[in-house]
């Protein structure tokens, strides 16, 4: 059957960060289109790979166009739903790092006798995962997923990893840490986090480390020093030759050098880049009070983030979630 495209897989509908792919289990066509239905509920922009003529798993080179499709979306949902085998889009989410969420059908196990596929549970991007028997189960957790993409990233600072391990940590502090953690969907930190960590001697503190720091999704690492074209308004001729191009530290993290040490303001510049809300940290002088001191400062350069201890984010979630 030839299906007629819809859309053009070199230029889908609406903008990057309003686009959702949504995939995994083609056969499931039904669920598919209920995901699609809440993600446009929602003012998203639902992505089907068949809305662009492609028959997953039929058509020959259907996955490398799915995942040319998959590359322009800033959200993936995944149904996950199988027994053997993975899917390459999870493969694809991981390395575009795409905001993902799989969902599954718990009663899998008790429909085939073998619990979902070990490929596919052990994924990384199946981290953030939830299970459903009934439609209005899968309908609410993808409302849920959606509506936490605006307004409640948090980026996770090194030091609220380290200071679990090494225990110092006030104890309010440590319960708030294991209560916004019962919310992954929302917590995010950086390859500069884990770039930290390996700096730690000791060989079993640093699997602890690895293993705290897995619990968070990875936003992509975006680049201190851009190259700039040498042009007459812009670089100097001593900095590079005519018609070829100069590195210049991003503007933005050379300020943010002005108001934080070094290493803060590298982490700051990577939530601040990735559209992260908050700002989750244990350091209270160097950070929070500066933060606080330089507010209008940091609203200038362009920086909304919230900079918060774990127990007020803590708070925040419980207002915005419900208190459990």
């Amino acid at each position: 059957m030839i299906i007629k495209p819809k859309y053009s897989i070199d230029n889908p509908p609406d903008v990057f960060e309003k686009r959702v792919f949504i995939g995994g289990n083609y056969q499931s066509g039904a669920t598919i289109q209920d995901i699609a239905d809440i993600v446009e509920d929602c003012e998203y922009q639902p992505i089907i790979p068949w809305e662009f003529g492609i028959t997953p798993g039929i058509e020959r080179h259907s996955s490398k166009k799915i995942q040319q499709i998959l590359k322009q979306c800033r959200y993936a949902i995944l149904e996950v739903s199988t027994t053997v085998g993975y899917f390459p889009e999870m493969d694809a989410a991981e390395r575009f790092s795409t905001i993902c969420m799989c969902l599954w059908d718990d009663h899998i196990e008790v429909i085939t006798g073998h619990p979902i596929s070990p490929e596919v549970a052990n994924h990384s991007v199946f981290a953030y995962s939830k299970p459903y028997h009934k439609v209005d189960i899968l309908q609410y957790e993808v409302r849920k997923f959606l509506e936490i993409q605006t307004g409640m990233r948090a980026y996770i600072d090194t030091n609220i990893i380290s200071r679990i391990r090494d225990g110092r940590c006030s104890a309010g502090e440590l319960e708030a840490i294991a209560g916004i953690t019962e919310h992954k969907e929302l917590l995010f930190t950086s390859n500069k986090t884990q770039r930290e960590l390996q700096q730690y001697q000791n060989p079993s503190g640093m699997v602890q480390l690895r293993a705290i720091y897995n619990l968070f999704m990875n936003i992509p690492e975006q680049n201190l020093v851009k190259l700039f074209p040498a042009v007459f308004d812009g670089v100097s001729f001593n900095e590079a030759t005519f018609g070829g191009s100069a590195p210049r530290e991003d503007p933005l993290f050379s300020e943010l050098k002005e108001v934080f040490d070094v290493d803060d303001a590298e982490h700051i510049f990577q939530a601040a880049k990735n559209g992260m809300d908050f700002f989750v940290t244990l350091d209270k002088s160097t950070i929070l009070d500066r933060a606080n001191e330089m507010k209008d400062k940091l609203t200038e350069m362009g920086v909304r983030l919230r900079f918060v201890l774990p127990t007020e984010l803590l708070e925040e979630i419980k207002n915005t979630f419900g208190r459990e």
